[in-house]
């Protein structure tokens, strides 16, 4: 350093000299040119190659003075400002100091190429002291004016920049070796910019300022993350800091819409506010956020401190975030239901007021949330039919990853299934570990005229894989009210089960053992059953059903289909349905053979049976004398039907001439009732029996 300082002392005190010389023989040179070669200059952090100068025209007081500079490295440039020159009108050289207020720059640059700038200049030719402006620099189809100041204890830029163009500047930061990877991204902005920037030597210490943003609008390659028409403003500063950088910032920005596959954003309606201090360590690998608070409109309003890692393997490290209040119908409906549309949750709506707290470390988080006066309610697209639906919710939701979790609790006023299935008022008592979710205790959840009562409940999710355990059981619901809310034909008696383990997984319910249910003072076993997309657009079911000892009087009563007596088993084996409607089945309905109670059956059944199969009736008596009875004793009876393509193959309990019996009579008077038709369409089957049903038991006409 002693050695450049005496190198640079001797260099100032020749031009000088040399400086002085030219004065004192004005006269001799009135009408010449006095060039001195300066060599170079060199100080911490910048240094200037090949600096000659030129003296026009001296007159006392206003000189004309040409500049030239072969290579001027700058701290922040990588490759050095080649070829510059200062054209000095009317300057002066007054003691050490050589001052131009008004100044023709000019230079190159590779990526700023051939620049030509009015300005000002003054340095000083003793101390290692420069001051320059630039009035209008070309800069990424903008302009820039640029103050730069450089002196021995380091430098300091004041950039005022004007309608940059941001795929230009981006350009410019790639060729300048900056890692900006944006080639799959198309962006447009238009940026105003007033920075102020600070350094030592070759390291940058400080910079602060604003930038505006107008007409900002980006789009990935494949148009998942896109923006038109932002605007705003980012406002903060960053310094050095002992082990990296620290700084603050603020962002506002009050003009556009976003859409993320997340959410949908109006600015316009919400104004977005970010602000915050933060630290970055020096390698750039580790950034920290300190009271970082965001705020968009009355959507949302919430807090974090946080660390991340960055680079390749980017992950959060801490997190402590606090959301206050926020409305959830005005969050639904503002932000998250423009980017549902098309989904099954497109008619999906949310009130309530949700708040809470997350906490992230390492080995040890845990999640608190509160909702209050909730409701959810849902409709598939395209099905008018609302699946699941909760009002007045309240909760209160606490989460651990690892250790005990303080008790949960969710508690509701009412609901629905499936539109028309009426859910009462019920509460549950859960803890939520890890992945884990248990029940804590029996709950019961009332549904129509009973109660579906929860036994256990274990939700188990280890990565794509839940899994679910449950047991319970239904206690009596009266299969009047369930035939009413599904809109069944109306039926008769009590419907209870048990229900035994049951798993989820992949979108699939099913269920170990065989489901018993009660009703009709019968038992229905449902074996293999498993159901997909359950809560989706096209649910599917699978399943083998037995029947045993079901009471015909019971499930006759309020069928309107006429009185039968006795008894009835069957099954329905390999059921598969698709959106609730059967598509293909085997199944057989029959007397049991043990069945020893007393068997008969009314005129108003012969008559629905008789045309239900298409069916002729035989008997003992003539058939115009059969009026006069009520009804008939019988043998056995039965129906089958295998379901393929929409169309059913049609059985009875046995063969008879030309047709197979459907009621095969007994006693006196003796009545057969035998079927011709071996196949039949379902549908109409189905319009027929519910023809049957609408019309309080008079015989439709067939067609």
């Amino acid at each position: 350093m002693s050695f450049l300082r005496s190198r640079q002392s001797l260099l100032l005190a020749a031009l000088l000299g040399g400086l002085l010389f030219a004065l004192l023989f004005h006269s001799i040179f009135a009408s010449g040119r006095l060039t001195l070669l300066l060599g170079s200059i060199t100080a911490p952090g910048w240094s200037a190659e090949g600096i000659n100068l030129q003296l026009l025209q001296p007159a006392p007081g206003r000189e004309n003075f040409l500049i030239s500079i072969a290579k001027l490295h700058l701290p922040g440039l990588a490759q050095p400002l080649q070829q510059l020159s200062f054209e000095c009108s009317n300057g002066r050289l007054q003691g050490r100091q050589l001052e131009c207020p008004s100044v023709r720059i000019g230079f190159d640059h590779p990526l700023l190429g051939r620049q030509q700038s009015a300005g000002s200049l003054l340095m000083d030719l003793q101390q290692p002291h420069l001051q320059a402006r630039l009035n209008q620099l070309r800069l990424a189809d903008g302009t820039a004016r640029i103050e730069l100041r450089l002196d021995a204890q380091g430098w300091q830029a004041t950039v005022d920049a004007k309608a940059l163009q941001l795929q230009q500047l981006t350009k410019l930061a790639a060729a300048a070796g900056i890692p900006v990877d944006l080639a799959e991204w198309s962006l447009q902005s238009q940026i105003d910019a007033q920075l102020e920037l600070n350094g030592s030597q070759q390291k940058l210490t400080q910079i602060s300022g604003s930038i505006g943003l107008r007409e900002t609008s980006f789009s990935d390659a494949d148009g998942t993350y896109l923006a038109e028409g932002l605007q705003g403003s980012i406002a903060g500063q960053i310094g050095a800091a002992a082990a990296g950088w620290q700084g603050s910032l603020a962002l506002q920005l009050d003009g556009g819409e976003a859409l993320t596959p997340f959410f949908y954003t109006n600015l316009a309606d919400h104004p977005l506010h970010l602000s915050g201090d933060f630290r970055l360590d020096e390698a750039g690998h580790q950034l920290e956020l300190i009271s970082l608070h965001h705020r968009q409109g009355q959507l949302i309003d919430l807090s974090l401190d946080g660390r991340f890692s960055l680079g390749e393997h980017a992950k959060v490290e801490q997190l402590a975030l606090q959301l206050e209040p926020v409305a959830l119908g005005d969050l639904h409906r503002e932000l998250l239901q423009p980017v549902l549309l098309g989904t099954p949750w497109e008619r999906l709506t949310l009130q309530g007021s949700l708040s809470g707290s997350l906490q992230l470390h390492p080995g040890h988080s845990r999640l608190d949330a509160i909702l209050e006066g909730g409701q959810w309610d849902d409709q598939a697209d395209g099905i008018n039919q609302r699946r699941l639906g909760l009002q007045g919710v309240d909760g209160h939701l606490h989460w651990s990853q690892s250790g005990p979790a303080a008790a949960s609790w969710l508690r509701w006023q009412g609901g629905h299934l499936l539109e028309r299935i009426p859910i009462g008022p019920g509460r549950l008592d859960f803890t939520l570990t890890g992945q884990r979710f248990q029940l804590k205790q029996p709950s019961q959840i009332p549904v129509l005229d009973g109660a579906l009562q929860l036994e256990q409940l274990i939700l188990q999710v280890d990565g794509d894989e839940p899994q679910l355990q449950f047991d319970g059981f239904l206690t009596p619901i009266s299969m009047a009210s369930l035939s009413q809310a599904l809109e069944w034909p109306p039926l008769s008696g009590k419907l209870s089960g048990m229900i035994p383990g049951m798993n989820y997984a992949n979108g699939s319910l099913s269920i170990d053992g065989a489901l018993l249910v009660k009703v009709f003072d019968g038992d229905i076993l449902i074996r293999d059953l498993q159901l997909q997309d359950l809560l989706g657009v096209y649910p599917r079911l699978q399943a083998d059903i037995e029947m045993q000892g079901l009471d015909l009087e019971t499930l006759t009563r309020t069928f309107s289909f006429g009185r039968i007596t006795g008894r009835l088993d069957g099954y329905m084996r390999e059921l598969q349905m698709e959106a609730w409607r059967p598509v293909s089945f085997d199944a057989f309905f029959h007397t049991p053979e043990d069945d020893d109670s007393r068997r008969r059956i009314s005129q108003q059944a012969v008559d629905n049976i008789s045309n239900l199969g298409g069916s002729g009736i035989s008997g003992s008596l003539a058939r115009s004398f059969l009026r006069f009875f009520e009804e008939f004793g019988y043998s056995r009876l039965g129906i089958g039907c295998r379901l393929q393509a929409g169309v059913c193959q049609m059985s009875g309990v046995g063969e008879a001439d030309r047709g197979y019996y459907l009621v095969e009579g007994g006693g006196i008077p003796r009545i057969d009732v035998i079927g011709y038709n071996r196949t039949a369409n379902w549908d109409n089957l189905l319009e027929r029996l519910k023809g049957i049903t609408q019309s309080g038991g008079a015989a439709p006409v067939i067609q």
